[in-house]
């Protein structure tokens, strides 16, 4: 049962916990083909299966899951990252293990990455290799991963509620 404020309203409970969770943002990449565009979390859940050219737009410990899961598929996505290297955000177990892994599956991972301009068709990325040298380079996509941080899910109008009726409350998540 989803509790919104008229659940709280209706069972006045002592104690409200609300424990956020998170979700992946509704992706927007301006110049994109929308029905192109998926989030790490549709290709994880299974709710989007990728095919054909894939290119991952987040190299962090999101696009990398969701880029392990597209490899287990027999797909190997090109991933942008635009920080140095390759799942900075995961744990040093778990980062160290993407950042061998998925490079040695055969996919091109591209770090250092800035001036990204997406259209219809292909994706279009300025980068600066290990010779530090800088480079443009367009690749196609037949699917667009956004691997964004996830957001929280919204609770004001459930804290709002438990304010009004003096309900005490805690945020955790």
């Amino acid at each position: 049962t989803p509790v919104t404020p008229e659940l709280i309203a209706e069972i006045k409970p002592a104690h409200v916990i609300v424990a956020t969770g998170a979700h992946a943002a509704a992706p927007s990449v301006e110049g994109a083909d929308a029905s192109k565009v998926c989030t790490f979390e549709d290709v994880l859940s299974g709710k989007v299966a990728p095919t054909g050219n894939v290119v991952v737009l987040g190299g962090g410990m999101y696009g990398c899951e969701a880029t392990q899961a597209l490899i287990e598929k027999g797909i190997k996505p090109v991933v942008l990252e635009k920080g140095p290297m390759m799942a900075m955000d995961a744990g040093w177990i778990r980062g160290f293990n993407l950042m061998l892994n998925i490079p040695m599956a055969g996919v091109r991972c591209v770090t250092n990455t800035k001036e990204v301009k997406v259209t219809a068709a292909d994706v279009t990325f300025t980068a600066v290799n290990k010779e530090k040298q800088e480079f443009t380079e367009t690749v196609p996509y037949d699917t667009l991963i956004v691997a964004e941080k996830p957001v929280a899910t919204p609770f004001e109008a459930i804290e709002a509620k438990c304010k009004e009726l003096s309900i005490p409350t805690h945020v955790i998540g």
